[in-house]
């Protein structure tokens, strides 16, 4: 009886294994229910029950898996969210600390702006600005208030946010203005354009309105395009002010439209290259203007237009208007 049972054990282990290996699920199927359930031919239900077991805790674990990254993510936007937070609580302090410690700085240096500096005497200006002369210097104009120029200047200046003349400024007005040529030297940027165009229009301004026929009353020469429209912005920005009408020229532009603007407009002031300066003056059927009224004229990087070899039509221009250059304005 033991042996039978013995054996009987061992075949039914060995079914049980055999329906294990074909998908039959341990927790259904003991050794003896399965060797029961052969010997009744009832094993396709049970495999048909475990395949059907077997979706269904794949498509748990799944579902398992799925809250899981979910709980992670939704971890892990909250941990990025809350080091947002503190770093934006710790950047706000360091602002509101910042502007605390800036305020004072800011009233002190909106009173120093508002209240005006002293005036130093010639001698002291000079020399904090390092402003060397060949001859005695006039005394510089350090402020615009004490500029003798027309209130609509002065209020351009303003409009512009000018606070005080530069250096060069300062310094060339009254040389310029008294009549005296000069010659003056500083670095790019120091506001020399503004130092040559408003003596100028002081020059321009009594002379108003030109006559039918006068050619400009001032002429700036300069050895590239970009540096004469430089100039005619400024121009124009101070001259408009004032009623001053100029106009640029230059080559590599066609020539009409500058022709047009020389005949027809009638300009105080022109501005241009010596190379165009000189083909519009060589035009004789019509003439296109002349310089016989020309008593101011500027040459803005004189060195650089004799590199460039311009020394001949600097030399034609400046005789076109000798005439007028050295007589006094009546």
């Amino acid at each position: 009886m033991g042996k039978k049972s013995s054996a009987e054990e061992k075949a039914a282990k060995k079914l049980a294994k055999s329906l294990l290996k074909h998908g039959a699920s341990p927790s259904r199927c003991s050794p003896r229910l399965a060797a029961a359930a052969a010997a009744a031919a009832l094993v396709p239900p049970l495999a048909l029950d475990d395949e059907k077991a077997k979706k269904a805790a794949k498509k748990e674990a799944k579902a398992a898996a799925a809250a899981a990254a979910a709980a992670t993510t939704s971890e892990a936007d909250a941990k990025a969210a809350r080091k947002a937070a503190r770093k934006a609580a710790k950047r706000a302090a360091a602002e509101a600390e910042a502007a605390d410690d800036a305020a004072p700085a800011a009233k002190r240096s909106k009173a120093s702006a508002s209240a005006p500096a002293p005036e130093l005497s010639a001698d002291e200006y000079r020399a904090e600005q390092l402003i060397e002369g060949s001859t005695a210097l006039p005394d510089p104009i350090q402020t615009f208030d004490a500029a003798p120029f027309d209130g609509r200047l002065k209020a351009a200046f303003a409009a512009a946010k000018y606070e005080r003349p530069s250096p060069i400024q300062a310094q060339a007005w009254p040389i310029a203005m008294a009549g005296t040529d000069l010659i003056a030297v500083a670095k790019t940027g120091s506001g020399k354009t503004v130092g040559f165009l408003i003596p100028a229009f002081a020059a321009i301004q009594p002379q108003l309105p030109l006559a039918m026929g006068c050619g400009p009353l001032a002429l700036v020469m300069a050895p590239t395009r970009e540096l004469a429209q430089q100039i005619q912005v400024e121009a124009e920005r101070f001259g408009n002010a004032v009623g001053i009408k100029s106009v640029c020229v230059y080559g590599g532009a066609p020539k009409g439209p500058q022709i047009g603007a020389l005949s027809r407009g009638r300009p105080a002031l022109v501005v241009g290259t010596p190379g165009r300066l000189n083909d519009l003056l060589a035009l004789q059927s019509p003439p296109v203007f002349n310089l016989e009224a020309c008593r101011y004229l500027v040459l803005d990087e004189a060195d650089r237009m004799l590199d460039m070899g311009f020394e001949p039509q600097i030399k034609t221009i400046v005789r076109a208007a000798a005439g007028t250059l050295a007589k006094p304005p009546t």
